[in-house]
């Protein structure tokens, strides 16, 4: 995603970049950043990126970040907080997506409400 002022050339805000690790089975794919969902919690916002490995009938993965002033990302651990399995009928197999965003906060603790879309054929 790009962020521009009038008058000056677009800036990359966020997405993925060389740092994330293509799927074992494409290596030669380009992750894309396909949601991020963010929430605020204390003086942060937690991010739950939508990052796609491969092409897009092999699903996305989930991967976690923060940001301090909602422009610069940090994603100091670019494993999988959720990632998708190969093995169809699985239940993370193909697209996964965080439901209402990235968390919900109950007392002090941030939970991470998960959708899934379970295809069996």
């Amino acid at each position: 995603m790009r962020a521009s002022r009038p008058g000056s050339q677009p800036t990359l805000w966020v997405g993925a970049d060389k740092l994330d690790p293509p799927d074992a089975e494409d290596p030669r794919f380009h992750c894309q950043l396909y949601d991020l969902d963010a929430d605020a919690y204390e003086s942060i916002l937690l991010g739950c990126f939508s990052i796609m490995r491969g092409p897009k009938h092999k699903g996305n993965d989930i991967v976690l970040g923060y940001t301090c002033d909602g422009f610069y990302w940090n994603r100091p651990d670019r494993r999988p907080f959720i990632a998708k399995s190969p093995r169809r009928g699985d239940w993370n197999y193909d697209y996964l997506q965080l439901a209402g965003g990235c968390c919900l906060i109950r007392g002090d603790n941030p939970n991470l409400p998960l959708t899934l879309q379970i295809r069996t054929r």
